[in-house]
Formats: C-alpha cells, sequence, structure tokens
C-alpha cells in the first residue's frame, strides 16, 4: 500500500504503540483510585499532559484531554459562548472543519448570529472582512490555522488582536496544523486550540483542548471530576499517553517536515504539472502546510480516479474525510472560488515523515495514464484560458 492520505489519518509511530502497550496490560489501575498503581498511571497522564503543553508551548494545567478534535472543537465553542453571555454573534471563516461550521449552525439555531467571512479566491483570509464582522456583538471567532482540504495556512494573531480588541474569545481549530509546522500559544495569541492525536501518528480516540489561564471551561460531559473538573469519565490513558509520546516525536520531526516532506510535495506537484496538462495546484501562492497538495485535474473524475489508483494500491482522497460519502461537493474548494465543473475534479494527496521518495515516483508513474482514460471516458469540459 502507499498511503498519500495523511490529512485523513497518520499510522501510529512504532515507538508510540510501545509506549502504550503497557497500559493495556499491567498498567491498568484505573488513575483516580487511591493505591500505588494507580498513582503510576495518574504520574503517567501528567507526564503525557506535560509533553502535549510542550507541543504547543503551553502550561501543563492549560491542556484538558478529550476524545478527539470535533470534541476539542465543540467544547471551545461550549465553552466560549457560556463564558461571553449577552453577546449573540459568532465570526467564522468559509472554509472551516465540519465540526465547527455543526456546533456553530446549532447555536445559530438557539438565537445567535453566524457570520461566514468568505475567504480570497486563492483560499486565504481576507482581513478587512473579518475586521469589519468582529464587533462588541461578538462573543467568539474561530478560523482553523491550516486548512485540512487545501494545507492553506491562516494569519490568526492578527484575527486574535482584533477578537480581544472587541472583548470577543478566539479559538483556533490546529488539528491539521500540530505536528506538521510549529504551533505556539503565545504567538497565535489563541483562547483556545483544538489537536488530534491521529493526525500526527498518533493514536485514534484521542484529543486535547488548549484553554488560556483564565478562561472557565463549561465541560460538554459532566459527572465526575476527572481533569480536574473539566471533562468528566476516566481517562482514555492509552491514548493519553500515545497522544503524549506522539507530541515528543513530532517536535522532534518538524525540521524533516519543513525540508524533506516539502521537498517531496513540491516534486509530486511539479511532477504532475510536467506529466499532465490542464492541472492546477489549489493554493500554490498562499503559505500552506508543507506536506499537503490538493490539485485540480480540469476535466476528470476525482471519484474514478480515487478508484483507478486504489486498484494500484494508493490511497488518496477528494477532500475532507468527514464528509466522505456526501455527494455534495466541498464547500472549501467552492469558497475557494473554484467553478462548478471543476469543484469535483480534485485529489488531495497529504504526506507524512514516513512518504518515502519512491512512492511519489510511483504515483507519477501511474496517474498520468488515469487521468488521460477518465478524461476521454467522460463528456469534455473546457478548462478555463491559461
Amino acid at each position: 500500500m502507499i498511503y498519500l492520505d495523511n490529512n485523513a489519518t497518520t499510522r501510529p509511530a512504532p515507538e508510540v504503540l510501545q509506549a502504550m502497550r503497557p497500559f493495556l496490560d499491567e498498567a491498568f489501575a484505573n488513575p483516580s483510585s487511591p493505591y500505588g498503581p494507580s498513582r503510576r498511571v495518574a504520574h503517567a497522564i501528567w507526564e503525557a499532559r506535560a509533553q502535549v503543553a510542550s507541543m504547543v508551548e503551553a502550561d501543563p494545567e492549560q491542556i484538558v484531554f478529550v476524545g478527539c478534535g470535533s470534541e476539542a472543537n465543540n467544547a471551545a465553542i461550549f465553552s466560549a459562548l457560556r463564558q461571553r453571555p449577552g453577546r449573540n454573534r459568532i465570526v467564522l471563516s468559509s472554509v472551516e472543519h465540519a465540526s465547527v461550521r455543526g456546533p456553530a449552525a446549532f447555536w445559530e439555531k438557539e438565537g445567535y448570529e453566524l457570520v461566514e467571512v468568505k475567504a480570497n479566491p486563492d483560499g486565504g483570509l481576507n482581513r478587512e472582512r473579518y475586521l469589519a464582522a468582529i464587533d462588541s456583538r461578538t462573543a467568539l471567532v474561530s478560523v482553523m490555522l491550516a486548512n485540512n482540504e487545501t494545507g492553506i495556512l491562516h494569519s490568526i494573531h492578527e484575527l486574535s488582536d482584533a477578537a480581544h480588541s472587541e472583548g470577543a474569545l478566539m479559538h483556533t481549530d490546529a488539528v491539521q496544523a500540530v505536528g506538521k509546522i510549529p504551533v505556539g500559544v503565545t504567538d497565535l495569541r489563541v483562547d483556545f486550540l483544538s489537536m488530534s492525536a491521529h493526525k500526527f501518528h498518533g493514536p485514534k480516540g484521542v484529543g486535547a483542548l488548549y484553554l488560556r489561564s483564565g478562561e472557565v471551561p463549561h465541560p460538554l460531559i459532566r459527572g465526575g471530576e476527572q481533569e480536574r473538573g473539566r471533562r468528566a469519565g476516566t481517562e482514555n490513558v492509552t491514548g493519553i499517553i500515545g497522544l503524549g509520546h506522539a507530541c515528543s516525536l513530532a517536535a522532534e520531526a518538524l525540521g524533516i517536515m519543513d525540508t524533506e516532506v516539502r521537498s517531496l510535495r513540491d516534486d509530486l506537484e511539479s511532477g504532475l504539472q510536467r506529466l499532465v496538462d490542464k492541472v492546477q495546484v489549489i493554493g500554490a501562492g498562499a503559505p500552506r502546510l508543507p506536506n499537503t497538495s490538493s490539485i485540480l485535474f480540469h476535466g476528470a473524475d476525482a471519484e474514478a480516479l480515487i478508484a483507478l489508483l486504489d486498484m494500484d494500491g494508493i490511497c488518496c482522497s477528494s477532500g475532507s474525510a468527514c464528509a466522505a460519502g456526501s455527494s455534495e461537493p466541498s464547500h472549501v474548494l467552492r469558497a475557494s472560488g473554484l467553478a462548478d465543473h471543476d469543484l469535483k475534479s480534485v485529489l488531495r494527496f497529504s504526506l507524512s515523515r514516513f512518504t518515502r521518495r519512491s512512492e511519489v515516483e510511483a504515483l507519477l508513474r501511474l496517474l498520468p495514464a488515469h487521468v488521460q482514460q477518465v478524461r476521454f471516458t467522460r463528456p469534455a469540459v473546457a478548462a478555463p484560458p491559461g
């Protein structure tokens, strides 16, 4: 298998699995119990909390363990709105993940005003539109640090300053950014930040929410004093240990992401542009994650290409894994200004620090013929000039 869909999920690193294994076996005690074996587990959780905090340049007390990135996003939105009573506006970007758009839409039905700020044609943020949208009625501004489909990076600190100047809170969904680029909560100046272990070679089913000191959380899950009363329920010990170790490993590998992985991504893009006509890299002129390439193949059906590549043993996607199976075109690509006839002609390739050059070379050997085949067997669609 050649796996090029690492924005959907990643393979857990061997060191992560090794660190988790004892907590599936002899170190099985409940960390809330009062005896020695439990204290060992509780101490391991604290060490993992410190590892996660170090990854985003926070204090361990500011980290809350949750079940996934989606839960972190929901918890951040819920807490922010509860902390700003009397304010009824939520400001988002038009390219947010479903786990931000979904809860925001729920609160809109409960009486909040929801403002989705349109992206620029290249998928980047429009600062002036945000400044116009953020006012004294705003409770929360939530903008992702890196887009999961295009890899485009957003300048969060400017939005944080604008939100805080109006007394609003700032949340960033950093699920796709953590582990791929340096992420520091002080530089971002956010009140809430979400991350998920399985996006950087940790286990599925565990994530973390950063809470700025002084922000009082309003838990989604109540009934116990775990996580200092911020998230009830017996801890997912093995997942938390895995998350901590994945953070430490990812921090050490940030240089590899910025050099080796970026170089592979660039070679993939330049190779496809050389070998296939009518190809466009989405967001090519904008700052992007080093591992992500979203490519438009004019006149080719992306799902057909995915099926052909699957038969070759190559895994990629046409967008967010959370939208898989939907007949609706990607809202991210639509917001990025693609024409309607191009919305279903985009493939996303997302690499990892374990991706080999030979795997990219295999894709470059096989994909051009598939594109030609798919274009030949479907009605011709005129590509835009240039």
